[in-house]
């Protein structure tokens, strides 16, 4: 009998007896069962490193039952699965490890219950119905009367943001002085106005603005019929608190085409209230499970169904509601999902592959700022041996002396050990990638632009060609449908030859779930579009042929 073996029958069998009992779980192998109960109790309690397994005590038993309670029948089966990967690696880690090093692989899992928030990186946006100091809605705000921008839950509140508002309120008022008496400084053609207000703070305070300064000007609050902006007669949703009218009539008027929108700006709304209150996403700690044993592709019912199980899991004893969370993290992965699912219905034998190149073009911020989530495609490709992420774009804010980065996150050297993993860079249109450095790059196995918008840029009709004639499949995904299919109507144009298309532009079911409002003054309305967007919300994958 080997050291694993034994310490998982030094487990008192009684427990195994109540858990079968309750008819919760079933495991053909006594020790399985036992073994998932101590590992439950050793990770929740993060004492994992002193590996001494004991007799369990009958309140971690309770509450690991409790954890199950809840799930239904396919959950049940989904996370015994899961398990059942976990126990066959950790049993063949503990074979070849005389100091059982390999056990800290789950201390990497992304199941930390006792996460440590952050407040710092809790970014401040700003609301007109959520009041920035105490976070309460607002239903009749306190207006300050020096710029008209921003209102308070209190005059307490007011005092208290007086040392932030100060230096934007001593500019703007300047701005309300010359206007209507009462008016919001951007009540004037607000989309023009924003632009002009936000550079003037800028070019004053001699840097970029915050978030929430520059939300203030995008999303004023104006009348959403009219753009009105007398303050003191403002007629605010009582769902959402994110659209103000100035009278009883143009609330009705926009009554049916507001419901398009009301549900998923409270969303916004509420979502970052509790980001506020609770200071910290404990889903900031998850990491994907990976299939070590065999290529699983990608749920056909996208991204809810991906995430929900095991964040469900991770976050049971956490104060956090689960959707919020589920939100957040499907718009930290949506990139990275968004192209593995391309890949899955692009590239063919993608289970056998063993290397990889993907080039990210018109990368900014939103695909950059967060590298590790992109392990996501290696860690469910168990043949991949090496992966390269190219990105190229203006936009991107790295060194070009030093364009390329290898390495991998300790999660994934754990998990993909002999993986070569590598990310390079190229701050350049795709025109001038492709004249430079395109004939002597690896052909890559997919192109991707993300929240594309070529239909409304002109600067991308030079590289489109190019991006096809390589010969690669083309995957963009944008915010409307109807983009979607002006974008693939441009192609066509622009490319004079037939094309193969993989998929025709439709709903991405692996889009971000978390909504970003459109900032006032573009006026959707009169397009009959929704007052807000999803990331990568539409696909389309096309090759030439």
């Amino acid at each position: 009998m080997n050291e694993s073996q034994s310490m998982i029958k030094s487990i008192n069998s009684k427990f195994l007896k109540r858990l079968q009992s309750q008819n919760l779980i079933k495991f053909e192998d006594e020790n399985l069962s036992l073994l998932y109960i101590e590992w439950k109790r050793y990770v929740e309690a993060e004492v994992i490193k002193d590996m001494e397994f004991d007799s369990i005590d009958e309140g971690a038993l309770e509450s690991w039952m409790h954890n199950l309670q809840d799930k239904d029948e396919i959950s049940l089966s989904y996370w015994t699965n899961i398990f059942l990967e976990d126990y066959i690696f950790w049993m063949k880690s503990m074979e070849n490890s005389e100091d059982l090093k390999s056990m800290e692989f789950i201390t990497t899992y992304g199941e930390r219950l006792n996460y440590q928030p952050n407040p710092t990186l809790i970014q401040r946006r700003h609301f007109f119905g959520l009041c920035p100091v105490s976070f309460e809605i607002l239903n009749a705000p306190k207006i300050c009367s020096g710029c008209l921008s921003i209102g308070y839950f209190s005059k307490e509140d007011q005092k208290k943001d007086w040392k932030e508002h100060k230096s934007t309120c001593k500019i703007l008022q300047t701005i309300v002085k010359s206007g209507k008496p009462g008016e919001h400084p951007l009540t004037e053609d607000p989309a023009v106005r924003s632009k002009e207000l936000q550079m003037l703070l800028s070019n004053t305070f001699g840097r970029s603005l915050q978030q929430d300064e520059s939300d203030m000007f995008n999303y004023p609050r104006l009348c959403s019929i009219c753009l009105d902006g007398k303050q003191n007669s403002m007629v605010t949703c009582s769902d959402c608190h994110c659209a103000v009218y100035c009278s009883d009539v143009h609330l009705e008027e926009d009554k049916e085409e507001h419901l398009k929108s009301c549900s998923q700006l409270k969303i916004c709304l509420e979502d970052y209230r509790e980001e506020r209150i609770y200071l910290n996403h404990p889903s900031d700690s998850y990491l994907p499970r990976f299939a070590r044993f065999g290529y699983e592709p990608l749920p056909p019912e996208g991204i809810i169904k991906l995430l929900e199980p095991e964040l469900t899991n991770m976050l049971f004893n956490s104060k956090t509601r689960i959707f919020p969370e589920i939100r957040y993290t499907s718009f930290r992965y949506t990139c990275p999902l968004s192209i593995l699912y391309g890949l899955q219905t692009s590239v063919p034998d993608l289970s056998m592959k063993d290397n990889l190149v993907i080039e990210i073009v018109g990368a900014r911020i939103a695909e950059t700022n967060d590298l590790t989530k992109w392990e996501i495609i290696p860690l469910r490709l168990p043949t991949l041996m090496s992966i390269t992420f190219v990105f190229i774009g203006p936009e991107i804010e790295v060194d070009v002396e030093t364009p390329t980065i290898q390495g991998s996150s300790e999660y994934l050297k754990t998990c993909r050990p002999n993986l070569n993993q590598n990310f390079q860079f190229y701050k350049m249109d795709y025109e001038e990638f492709y004249n430079k450095k395109g004939k002597s790059c690896p052909l890559p196995d997919l192109v991707a632009v993300l929240n594309c918008g070529f239909v409304f840029y002109s600067s991308w009709d030079a590289s489109i060609p190019l991006m096809i004639s390589r010969g690669s499949s083309l995957l963009f995904t944008e915010y409307y449908l109807e983009d979607a299919e002006f974008n693939l109507e441009k192609i066509e144009e622009l490319w004079e030859e037939e094309l193969n298309i993989i998929m025709e532009p439709q709903a991405n079911p692996f889009s971000s779930m978390l909504p970003a409002r459109i900032p006032t003054g573009f006026n959707f309305r009169k397009f009959k579009r929704r007052n807000f967007v999803m990331s990568n919300d539409c696909i389309c994958i096309i090759s030439k042929k």
